[in-house]
C-alpha cells in the first residue's frame, strides 16, 4: 500500500505499508514532491507510482524510490488504467464545469465533459468494457450523482447521471470497480459528521438500477479513500484509520490506526500475487532449473 503523507511541510513522502502485517516498509519521495499529495495512482507492470500534488503529477519508481518524471496537471483525483496505459485526471477545482481528461504522457484529451459539476473523481473503466465512471457534486444543486461516460475512438461521448442522491455537503472523495463489477464509492458529510459508502450495479452497457447509499462508515473525514484489495477485499482511508471491508458482504473486517502519520492523504494499492499463484511460480521455476540440468 502507498500512502501520501503529508505530517512535515517541505518533507512530503509517499509510505510504504503492508497493512495486512501493519508494517511500515519504507517511504520516498521526500525532498521531490514539494507540496502536499492529493491522489495517487500505481501502474504494476511499469512500477510506477503517480503522485498528485499542487497541480503537478510526480512520477516514481514504487520500488526504488527513483524520481522519473513530472508533468502538468488538475488539482482532482487521479486513476491509471492499465489495460490502455493510460492515466485518467478529474478537473476537481470547484468551479464551473470540470473535464475529466486522460493523459497519454505528453497531452491531455477530454473524455468528458461533467457540466456544472463543481467536483469530480477521476474516471475509472469497468474491466472488460470500453466505457469509464466517475461521480460529480454539481455547482448548482444539491446532489451528487454517479455519471457513466464512454469513449470510443478518442471522442467523447455524452455521459448520464443517476439518482438517488443526497445532500451538497457531502464531498466526492474517490471510486472503485469492485470484483463483481460494482462502482463503489465513498462520500464525506460534514453536516451529519458521517462519511458513507455508495453502490450502483453495472453490466457491460452502463449502469443498473439506482444508487445505493449504506449506512454511515464512521465520522466526516475530509482524506476518505477507498481502494481494491485481494478478491472482495478493500480498503478505505479515514482520518488515520484503515478499514478493511468486504464488498461483497457489505461489511467491516477490522480496522486500524496509522500512527505513523498525522495527516495522510492519498492511497494505493500494488497488488500482490496471492500465495497460490507464488507456489504455482516457484513450481514452474523449479521444473525448468531441473529440465536445464538434465539437457
Amino acid at each position: 500500500m502507498l500512502l501520501g503523507d503529508n505530517t512535515t511541510a517541505g518533507a512530503q513522502r509517499v509510505m510504504r505499508y503492508d497493512p495486512v502485517n501493519r508494517v511500515v516498509l519504507g517511504s520516498f519521495g521526500s525532498g521531490f514532491i514539494g507540496g502536499d499529495i492529493t491522489s495517487i495512482a500505481v501502474d504494476q507492470v511499469g512500477g510506477r507510482a503517480f503522485v498528485a500534488t499542487g497541480g503537478l503529477v510526480k512520477v516514481f519508481n514504487y520500488n526504488t524510490g527513483a524520481f522519473l518524471d513530472a508533468f502538468s496537471s488538475s488539482y482532482g483525483d487521479i486513476e491509471y488504467d492499465a489495460g490502455l496505459n493510460r492515466l485518467t485526471v478529474a478537473n476537481g477545482t470547484g468551479s464551473g464545469s470540470d473535464p475529466v481528461r486522460v493523459y497519454d504522457g505528453s497531452t491531455y484529451t477530454e473524455l468528458a465533459t461533467l457540466t456544472d459539476r463543481y467536483y469530480s473523481t477521476a474516471a475509472i473503466r469497468r474491466p472488460g468494457t470500453s466505457w469509464y465512471a466517475s461521480f460529480g457534486l454539481p455547482a448548482n444543486a444539491a446532489t451528487v450523482n454517479a455519471i457513466r461516460n464512454s469513449l470510443a475512438g478518442g471522442s467523447p461521448l455524452p455521459f448520464d447521471a443517476i439518482g438517488p442522491s443526497w445532500s451538497s455537503t457531502n464531498a466526492p472523495r474517490a471510486a472503485i470497480f469492485t470484483n463483481t463489477n460494482q462502482f463503489m464509492g465513498i462520500s464525506a458529510d460534514n453536516s451529519t459528521n458521517t462519511t458513507k459508502l455508495w453502490t450502483v450495479d453495472t453490466d457491460t452497457s452502463g449502469f443498473v438500477g439506482g444508487l445505493g447509499v449504506w449506512g454511515s462508515m464512521g465520522a466526516y473525514a475530509a482524506n476518505a479513500n477507498i481502494a481494491n484489495g485481494h478478491g472482495s477485499l478493500a480498503y478505505l482511508l479515514m482520518g488515520t484509520n484503515l478499514v478493511t471491508y468486504h464488498t461483497g458482504l457489505q461489511t467491516v473486517l477490522g480496522t486500524q490506526s496509522l500512527g505513523f502519520s498525522s495527516n495522510i492523504r492519498g492511497m494505493a494499492v500494488v497488488i500482490a500475487p496471492e500465495p497460490g499463484t507464488m507456489i504455482a511460480l516457484a513450481a514452474g521455476v523449479g521444473a525448468l532449473l531441473r529440465r536445464r540440468r538434465r539437457s
